[in-house]
């Protein structure tokens, strides 16, 4: 998955961290490393969909719960139907990070189409939220292909949620 967090300030300002910005191809391979460091830490992060609902009673009740993914969408037309509801459960869990993310299809959209159907779905985000692109699919691309497609969705999201 590959990830930015929402700051405050110009979108200059809203890297990942340490002043790095979420649109070049750079920092995205910079994401990719920190997104396999972060997967390496003890705490948990959740993954939830209405593919893989939540227990909120359990999940509050353990201490290693650090961060909540909520899936949003998925391609340039599919919502998941509990993303709502999963992104309003958050607040039953505090101190918990919530991320919002899209199912990346790279192998029959543009990255255009999907940047559009996240935006209109994932709805206002706090500062510290982050968004993530869960990038798995890559029919008939180059691994460059993919990093510049990937770079282009990134841009799209961070300039849209300007």
């Amino acid at each position: 998955m590959m990830a930015c967090m929402l700051g405050s300030g110009s979108p200059s300002q809203r890297g990942w961290s340490r002043g790095t910005e979420c649109s070049s191809a750079l920092s995205i391979r910079v994401t990719m490393s920190l997104m396999m460091a972060v997967r390496t830490m003890p705490d948990t992060a959740l993954d939830i969909s209405s593919n893989n609902p939540i227990d909120w009673a359990k999940a509050q009740l353990d201490p290693s719960v650090r961060m909540v993914w909520a899936k949003c969408t998925e391609g340039r037309s599919w919502a998941d139907p509990s993303y709502i509801k999963n992104k309003a459960g958050i607040t039953k869990l505090p101190g918990i990070r919530f991320g919002a993310y899209h199912y990346a299809r790279p192998d029959i959209n543009e990255p255009k189409e999907e940047v559009e159907n996240f935006l209109k779905h994932v709805g206002p985000l706090r500062v510290g939220d982050r968004v993530a692109l869960d990038f798995e699919k890559g029919a008939k691309r180059t691994p460059e292909q993919m990093v510049e497609w990937a770079g282009r969705w990134l841009d799209g999201v961070l300039h849209g949620l300007q």
